[in-house]
């Protein structure tokens, strides 16, 4: 739900991306929608700390892999996901 909720938001605005919009593209139900959300503004928050989560996953990996060029690593991270995660701006 959290990827159609994205990509939602990415398509249409975080104003357009009604619930409705949002189950029918994640294909569940409103009632299984509420069973993990209290609303639209709580799918946001969920949304925002996955993607913060991919982000920092992204960033350790990269540091770990160079080790001699920190800075470097961190700035390859950040344009990788960056690339990786084009179609979620928007939300």
């Amino acid at each position: 739900m959290l990827d159609a909720f994205i990509e939602v938001c990415a398509a249409e605005g975080y104003q357009d991306a009604t619930i409705a919009r949002v189950i029918t593209h994640a294909g569940v139900s409103r009632r299984t929608f509420y069973q993990h959300f209290t609303g639209r503004s709580d799918c946001l928050r969920a949304a925002a700390a996955e993607i913060e989560t991919q982000l920092l996953q992204s960033a350790e990996a990269a540091v770990q892999e160079q080790t001699q060029d920190a800075t470097g690593a961190m700035i390859a991270a950040l344009v990788a996901f960056a690339q990786k995660n084009q179609h979620r701006r928007g939300c």
